[in-house]
């Protein structure tokens, strides 16, 4: 844990990691990282996991505990979590073949490509997205609609698709197999220092388009199901959360926001969405929007 957030110590010794205090200037490190607790012999500073992340991080008890459990190690804890198993084989072949034909499709549509440069979305081959030309019924009842599909990944695995139907009713399907839901670009992480947060896999593509530099993770499906996913976010020295204007949108983030405070919100204004800002602000005056909080 402390190494995520701090990165690798400076020198081990026996069962002690050894860090540069960061209370105050440290040339030799001076803060000793034990299993259970850490301890600085230069200024006194001692702290325990959860009392660490609450005072050092700015996490709330509970968020804390929800990583550590009543561990008083550094271990995290895996927050009654077991990660889920991925579709089986069967369904996973069955749309990624139609994922094959729909990313041969999308360089032939003219609207697939038009809704991708309103929205500013250049990384669209990245994420593997493509264009459904009709209406198919899948083999296990399902159907995958007519528009632009997303694929949703983790650890190579199909796990889902969400489609932006042309009908616009609804606007979005989803296809997957039982109530199983990830995170939308887990395969597509980089390992940047801010991490972006959205909604849609919309949102979080014309982000990553537009926005050098940052990570981004789409929350479509699993904002009420955040239980497990928290160890993805520790490693970020900035997480800022940008949802729908709407009062859903910000309902959701005010809930994120309440149990991680050191996350920074970007609320679009007048109700709006990343989609609507990427037409009607200049690129470079979004860009600084959202990583620097300017307001405009």
């Amino acid at each position: 844990m402390v190494e995520r957030l701090w990165g690798p110590p400076r020198s081990k010794s026996d069962e002690i990691d050894w860090y540069a205090c960061p209370r105050h200037e440290d040339k030799s490190p001076s803060c000793a990282v034990y299993h259970d607790h850490l301890h600085c012999f230069s200024c006194g500073w001692h702290s325990y996991p959860v009392s660490f992340l609450v005072q050092e991080q700015g996490y709330s008890k509970a968020a804390a505990l929800t990583i550590f459990g009543d561990r008083y190690t550094w271990a995290t804890k895996r927050l009654r979590f077991e990660t889920p198993l991925p579709p089986s084989l069967q369904w996973q072949e069955e749309l990624e073949l139609h994922m094959c034909r729909a990313a041969q499709n999308i360089t032939k549509s003219k609207r697939g490509l038009a809704w991708l440069g309103q929205r500013g979305i250049t990384v669209w081959q990245e994420y593997g997205l493509g264009w459904q030309q009709d209406w198919v019924k899948l083999s296990f009842g399902s159907w995958l609609a007519e528009g632009l599909v997303i694929p949703v990944y983790k650890d190579t695995a199909l796990w889902s698709v969400t489609v932006r139907t042309v009908s616009g009713k609804p606007r979005y399907l989803r296809v997957k197999q039982g109530a199983k839901s990830v995170l939308f670009g887990l395969d597509q992480l980089r390992g940047y220092d801010t991490l972006v947060l959205t909604e849609s896999e919309l949102d979080a593509l014309t982000v990553r388009s537009i926005v050098p530099g940052v990570d981004v993770l789409a929350m479509r499906g699993v904002m009420n199901k955040l239980k497990g996913w928290e160890d993805y976010f520790l490693s970020f020295s900035k997480v800022i959360v940008c949802f729908d204007g709407d009062d859903a949108g910000q309902v959701a983030a005010s809930i994120l926001l309440e149990e991680n405070p050191r996350w920074e919100n970007r609320e679009p204004p007048e109700g709006k969405d990343i989609g609507n800002l990427v037409v009607e602000w200049p690129v470079s005056e979004l860009r600084d929007w959202l990583l620097t909080g300017m307001s405009l």
